[in-house]
Order: C-alpha cells, then sequence, then structure tokens
C-alpha cells in the first residue's frame, strides 16, 4: 500500500465525516420545468403534501435528530404557496440553517428570494444544465428557464448566500461541461461547490435513455477537464455517480465518500433505500479494486445499452499517486 495515497483517502473520507445530520423533506413533485431526464417522472403519481403533514415531518425529524440542517425537494419547492410558512416553522423549532433543491427561476424575483431569507432560508442548491439558453431550456422543455436561473444565481450572489449548483451530464452538454464551470465559478462568487452528476437511470432518465444519455467513459474526459477549469476559476469541482476508475487521480474529487446521514421524508422513498441505485453492476475487475465498498458501480440500464467497454478497471491507490 502507498501511504501517501492511503492518507489522502483518508483525509477525503473525514471530510464527509458525519459531523452533522441532515434532514431532508420531499414536498412533492409539482415542478415548472419538464426535465427530459427527470429521475422523479415516475412518482408525480403521488402527488403534492399538504401544509400540516410537512410540519409534522419536520416536527418528527428535529425529535428524533439533533438536525442543524433541513433541506426541503420536490419537484420544485418554490411552485408551492406555502414555503415560506413551512420555513418559518422550522426556524421556530430552532433550526438555523434551511436549504432549498431547486431550479432557481422563482429566485430570479429578488423580493420573494429576500422574503425566503427572512423566513429562514440559508442556502441553495441550484440546477443548471448547459452555458447557454439553447441547450439548458432544450434539457428542461422550458423556454427561458436559463435566463431566470442565472438571474436567480445573481440574487442569490447578491445576498452572499452559499450555495451549490449541480448539473446533470446528457448528449447535449457533455462536451460543455469545462465551458459551464468557468462561467459559474467566475461569474457567481457565492458558489461554493459545483456538481457534475451523471444520472440515475430511472423515470425520464431512462424513458429517454438513447437520446439524451451519453456512456459514461466519453463523458469522463469533459467531466476531468471541468474539474481543473473549476481550479482555473477558483471553484471546487465534484462528481456523482461517476466510477472511481474513471476519475483517475482525481478520484478525491466523487461524492462517494460521503458519509453524511440524513433523516429523509419522502412519499415514494424510505431511509432505508433511498440511497440504493435502482439496480447496479460490477464488472470482475472490481473485485480488486481497492475502493469497491465505496464506488456506486454502474447501472443495470447502462450496461445494457453500452456493455462493460475496457474503461472499467481496478483502482490502485498506489498506482494513483505515482
Amino acid at each position: 500500500m502507498d501511504w501517501e495515497a492511503a492518507t489522502k483517502l483518508i483525509l477525503k473520507a473525514a471530510q464527509y465525516a458525519p459531523r452533522k445530520v441532515y434532514g431532508y423533506v420531499k414536498l412533492g413533485y409539482a415542478c415548472n420545468n419538464n426535465c427530459l431526464f427527470c429521475t422523479a417522472e415516475w412518482k408525480k403519481r403521488h402527488g403534492d403534501r399538504n401544509t400540516r403533514t410537512v410540519m409534522n415531518e419536520v416536527e418528527r425529524i428535529i425529535h428524533e435528530d439533533q438536525v442543524c440542517t433541513m433541506v426541503y425537494s420536490g419537484g420544485e419547492p418554490t411552485v408551492r404557496s406555502d414555503l415560506l410558512e413551512i420555513l418559518r416553522h422550522a426556524k421556530s423549532l430552532g433550526i438555523d440553517e434551511q436549504n432549498i433543491q431547486t431550479n432557481g427561476r422563482k429566485l430570479s424575483d429578488m423580493r420573494y428570494l429576500e422574503d425566503l431569507r427572512n423566513a429562514g432560508l440559508t442556502s441553495c442548491f441550484v440546477s443548471i444544465h448547459g452555458p447557454v439558453p439553447g441547450v439548458h431550456d432544450w434539457l428542461t422543455r422550458s423556454p427561458g428557464a436559463f435566463d431566470q436561473t442565472c438571474t436567480g444565481l445573481a440574487n442569490l450572489d447578491g445576498l452572499r448566500m452559499p450555495l451549490v449548483t449541480n448539473t446533470v451530464i446528457c448528449k447535449q452538454n457533455y462536451r460543455l461541461l469545462g465551458e459551464l464551470v468557468t462561467y459559474l465559478g467566475r461569474k457567481f462568487q457565492s458558489i461554493c461547490t459545483i456538481k457534475l452528476s451523471y444520472p440515475r437511470l430511472q423515470g425520464g432518465a431512462a424513458d429517454n435513455l438513447s437520446q439524451i444519455i451519453v456512456p459514461l467513459w466519453e463523458a469522463a474526459p469533459f467531466v476531468l477537464d471541468a474539474i481543473d477549469r473549476g481550479a482555473e476559476a477558483g471553484v471546487y469541482v465534484e462528481t456523482e455517480f461517476v466510477p472511481f476508475c474513471l476519475l483517475g487521480k482525481r478520484f478525491d474529487r466523487t461524492d462517494n465518500f460521503s458519509t453524511t446521514r440524513v433523516n429523509l421524508s419522502d412519499l415514494a422513498y424510505t431511509n432505508s433505500n433511498y440511497c440504493r441505485q435502482p439496480g447496479q453492476v460490477f464488472y470482475e475487475a472490481c473485485g480488486q479494486c481497492d475502493v469497491r465498498n465505496r464506488c456506486s458501480g454502474i447501472d443495470t440500464l447502462h450496461h445494457e445499452a453500452f456493455g462493460e467497454g475496457s474503461f472499467f478497471r481496478p483502482v490502485s491507490l498506489a498506482d494513483m499517486m505515482q
């Protein structure tokens, strides 16, 4: 074992040590975008929760765990008329940090964003899927969405509100990931992290697989370029659902090291199955991999569509550090 490599791995794991418990509340599945890759497409039949149900779930989570951060997701949280009320309720119960996972379109209204902040919102996780309107709006099937999202990001930046952006890697944007990272890193100073996420192949991502999904090994070089572009622009870039072996010496940029504990409230999942992939494949070479127990594996549909290829190899930490 190369001890320098082992130290790097230990430090990365320590970065994600479960110092906090996050409450994570799915409010429902209504959305003002209609993304081709939406993994929640199959869950929309569940509808949306009413205000009292959401508040009861917030209270339950706080009672069960010493939660310091509450995260709200959907669908799109900002389409709800009661979001301010929900934020105020959690704040009154002692929750000092509250986050929404959003497409950012309604945050283009500064007055609304200020109302959210005053109600208890402290950070945002904003989805943006291309550096130009033609790409983002096509993937979200929402004309004008890119301009609204960028205005929302500018408003968040003006309030110095910490934020993370997320980009789903697709055929239409993977060659532009470096350009997107450069644009975001240089334009919005409040961005803490840019996440590049390979899609879970369920819902819309599965239904539209041939139209929007690029093989992992084809996307990987552009992901690596985006990581380097992030360093140049002064912003941290990490990945989700990209195997270690495709990241080479950048293996520490995967969020597969995360051990943060989440107390989840969802209409379609439970805590026990939320982080489980719908179907994972590991190849023979994976058995010799030094980080096999941390890898997200290969989605069954990816295997069926693209095969094994010659790109999945066991990761040797010693080799990575040479």
